[in-house]
């Protein structure tokens, strides 16, 4: 069960990969509606699983970003051109 919800939220015609940058609440929203019925403590097993894949790519640096922010497998962790990132 916990695999397919993580490949549906990951797939490439998904919320989170169609967006540049996403951050755990995104998650949440993405995969909530999937665990209708479950126990709560469901949500944070497969939001947990959804960022642990490696399709989902840490980002470090995004200017603007409040909490850790992840790119889906489309953009492949390569910098986005519209993405703003802080000087090293």
């Amino acid at each position: 069960m916990v695999a397919g919800i993580v490949d549906r939220a990951l797939q490439l015609d998904s919320r989170l990969s169609s967006a540049k940058v996403f951050d755990r609440s995104d998650v949440i929203v993405a995969v909530a509606p999937h665990l209708h019925g479950l126990p709560v403590s469901e949500l944070d097993r497969v939001v947990d699983a959804v960022i642990a894949d490696v399709r989902c790519v840490p980002l470090i640096g995004v200017v603007g970003a409040r909490t850790q922010v992840y790119d889906g497998e489309t953009g492949g962790g390569r910098p986005h051109q519209n993405i703003r990132y802080r000087a090293q």
